[in-house]
């Protein structure tokens, strides 16, 4: 792989909702993003993804779909108020040092934990938007058409699959993306208003390494191409 660029440009990052299809692709499409739902005995045109995996479909064809390669499509929301965002991994360690290990001090290997905050403008928007589907998290949602309510009750859903785009604007092909996909609690989320500034809704989220569905945390490299440039301005379109 070529070497990347040292220096991305923050304004290039987007932050999406998934929505995971509810049954099963019949075949491939250059620039999808799928989840993994099965995983051929020998060579998978998944490689060495598992089951839970997210795939992105990208290179000169679509592969086709062998015997027990299966996936799911996956349709992001474009969380379009957002502004900064950002995710921290940190790993916890622990000191086991004991009487035997006099000349160092021995320290085990701990658990990942990760944490992200989207700060973003409160846009408004009416219907199923990704802002509107984490505010149905903490409280039930009321919107009106021509005067008629629709309520949205409180959903008491465990976690949502947040995917971050690092790169997700003005590229070129032969250019890098990176990915997060990560399976979060939505632990927090404000309103605030102050003279001078637009008023934010900046959603925290504590991440897990997958979600009751079994959709597993990954960061991905893919190489930008037209394909999968048309699939991001038609996630934002919506």
């Amino acid at each position: 792989m070529a070497q990347l660029n040292n220096v991305r440009d923050g304004r290039k990052a987007k932050v999406y909702l998934l929505t995971h299809a509810t049954t099963a692709a019949s075949a491939l499409a250059l620039g999808k993003i799928y989840c993994i739902t099965g995983v051929a005995a020998s060579s998978s045109v998944f490689g060495n993804l598992k089951i839970g995996d997210y795939y992105i479909c990208t290179g000169t064809a679509a592969p086709t779909l062998g015997t027990g390669d299966s996936c799911v499509e996956v349709t992001p929301k474009f969380f379009g108020g957002a502004t900064d965002k950002d995710l921290n991994f940190e790993k916890s360690t622990t000191d086991i040092t004991c009487d035997k290990d006099a000349s160092a001090n021995v320290t085990s290997n701990g658990v990942v934990t990760g944490s992200g905050t989207i700060t973003m403008y409160d846009l408004l928007q009416t219907g199923d938007t990704a802002i509107n589907r984490i505010k149905q998290r903490f409280n039930k949602v009321v919107n009106y058409s021509a005067g008629a309510p629709t309520a949205s009750e409180l959903d008491r859903t465990e976690k949502d699959v947040f995917m971050f785009v690092w790169d997700a604007r003005d590229l070129e092909d032969g250019e890098y993306m990176g990915f997060d996909f990560v399976p979060a609690f939505a632990q927090s989320l404000g309103h605030g208003s102050a003279y001078g500034s637009g008023q934010t809704s900046p959603v925290g989220i504590t991440c897990a390494d997958s979600d009751e569905a079994g959709h597993r945390r990954s960061y991905q490299v893919v190489e930008y191409q037209e394909e999968l440039g048309a699939q991001i301005e038609a996630w934002d379109a919506v």
